[in-house]
């Protein structure tokens, strides 16, 4: 295919809807005052699928060559140390997996912690802040083409708004992808508004590692 050819995956877009979620409640067991006992009680947020935005993507396919050339002229300090960005926003990242992977953003003033969302096992792929951090997407997939026997979709992401200053708060849940097409394994932003996609619809098996074939793509995003 060419660099310029595009293409819209038809199935890429899913109506809103409601994913299973994991919702908990911190509580105290201490006899610590009444208004310390609300200030650890709903600790959680979980940014339902509903606070997303559905968002239908027209992908241009381009060539392996041009995906590297654009990933090398990255000098974004936001997507090479998402670590550093996320401390410079008062914001820990922390990850717990019992049988299935919970990963979570904790404000490290008041310990409100965020579920960062997937509908994965497994957990989030990546999480990659945008060249001007203005823009958090994080994607997770299922790398089988066996995916429909245990989940709906083979590829997602979500983007949050990033604001100024510090807590939680600042992360404001913006838009959502799905598509049963392809998984995507690797994504990075080329500005604010545009993500690069790796992809391969193929099955990944210890077998046929070598022999995927795959496929990028140039996804435009909506203007904040």
């Amino acid at each position: 295919m060419t660099d310029n050819h595009a293409q819209v995956i038809q199935d890429s877009l899913t109506e809103a809807k409601e994913h299973n979620s994991i919702r908990t409640i911190d509580t105290t067991a201490t006899s610590q005052a009444s208004a310390q006992q609300v200030m650890f009680k709903d600790s959680i947020i979980d940014p339902f699928s509903q606070h997303f935005k559905p968002v239908k993507l027209k992908l241009t396919t381009i060539s392996s060559k041009k995906y590297q050339e654009l990933q090398q002229q990255q000098t974004n300090a936001c997507a090479s140390d998402t670590g550093a960005f996320f401390a410079s926003k008062g914001l820990r990242y922390h990850q717990s997996c019992h049988e299935v992977c919970v990963s979570f953003l904790t404000d490290l003033k008041n310990g409100i912690r965020m579920v960062v969302p997937s509908t994965y096992d497994g957990g989030i792929t990546a999480m990659v802040v945008s060249p001007h951090c203005t823009r958090l997407v994080v994607h997770s997939a299922y790398d089988g083409t066996d995916y429909s026997n245990y989940y709906e979709e083979r590829s997602e992401f979500y983007t949050f708004q990033v604001l100024e200053g510090k807590g939680i708060q600042v992360l404001q849940p913006e838009m959502m992808y799905f598509t049963k097409s392809f998984t995507i394994e690797e994504m990075f932003w080329t500005n604010d508004n545009t993500l690069l996609l790796k992809t391969y619809a193929g099955d990944r098996q210890q077998d046929n590692e070598g022999k995927l074939k795959y496929l990028y793509y140039q996804a435009t995003l909506p203007e904040n």
